[in-house]
């Protein structure tokens, strides 16, 4: 189910600096974090709420510049830094007027990539574990987390991985199942890092290709609604370099993935896209490095 997409079309400046994360609530309502620089040297973050007609509800100034996902009643969850009493907190819920009500650490030494919650107001979490910045070493697997609308922590899956894997998106469907897209890579190696991420039998596609620098596989995963068995997980097919950056899932399980490829090069297995138009050849201007953007339909059997 998605939510409805705002009726208003203004534009908002709300300072000088970068957005981090946008999201929408089921009564239209949009949350933006990001980071402001009007007081340099030290650059401070915000998380700002508008109404349905465009309206400024609330603009605060918190540490949060990380994902926010909308919470019950007109609140939204936020990841960033939270200072309350003097101690720091991860995350943290603001109510439907900017005030923080709950606060936590993410959970089992989670660094955070992406978050979103359900229609009860569980909130859903995924990102990388054993190393603190994302795609950087060594990362020893993935975690997905689901929290209750207070913060507690109700779920925990952890998928380990010898491979460099970390987390892009996640998505939940109606039966609580939760879907977590991300990508494989060498970008901090010094050598190459063999593709072995863990998939599972009968899976789309089973194996990496073979390593390269700069290579870049997609994975999409399926885990049970109580977060304590793995449904599926699968690569996907794709040029040397194929990165994912949004899941979506339909009434049905089907799951739709987003994200960018590299045109076809010699020696290379294409990804199977139907292209708008002439496919794409390899650009010589530029070895044949440019990308093009993609869709990818994965049924409820992971084909």
């Amino acid at each position: 189910q998605f939510a409805p997409f705002p009726s208003f079309s203004v534009f908002k400046q709300l300072d000088s600096g970068t957005l981090g994360s946008m999201c929408i609530d089921a009564s239209g309502n949009t949350y933006v974090s990001g980071q402001s620089d009007i007081y340099p040297p030290y650059p401070t973050t915000y998380v700002a709420k508008f109404g349905p007609d465009g309206s400024t509800i609330y603009n605060v100034r918190l540490g949060v510049s990380g994902p926010v996902t909308p919470g019950p009643g007109g609140s939204v969850w936020a990841a960033g830094s939270f200072w309350v009493a003097g101690y720091s907190y991860q995350f943290g819920l603001l109510d439907a007027s900017g005030k923080v009500t709950t606060v936590a650490n993410f959970p089992n030494g989670m660094t955070p990539i992406a978050m979103i919650s359900d229609s009860a107001g569980n909130l859903y979490m995924t990102g990388t574990l054993g190393n603190t910045f994302p795609y950087s070493p060594p990362s020893t697997g993935i975690g997905i987390a689901k929290l209750d609308p207070t913060g507690k922590q109700i779920g925990f899956f952890q998928l380990s991985v010898q491979s460099n894997a970390s987390p892009a998106a996640i998505s939940v469907d109606a039966s609580g199942a939760v879907y977590v897209v991300g990508n494989v890579n060498d970008y901090y190696a010094s050598s190459p890092i063999p593709n072995t991420f863990p998939t599972t039998p009968g899976a789309h596609r089973q194996s990496g290709f073979t390593p390269v620098f700069f290579e870049s596989d997609v994975f999409v995963l399926k885990v049970a609604p109580t977060l304590d068995g793995l449904v599926y997980a699968t690569l996907l097919d794709g040029a040397a370099y194929s990165l994912a950056t949004s899941i979506a899932v339909d009434r049905t399980g089907n799951a739709y993935v987003g994200g960018s490829t590299s045109i076809i090069q010699p020696a290379m297995t294409p990804m199977p896209l139907n292209y708008i138009g002439a496919p794409p050849t390899p650009s010589m201007a530029n070895n044949g490095t440019a990308l093009d953007a993609f869709v990818v339909k994965v049924n409820a059997q992971r084909s």
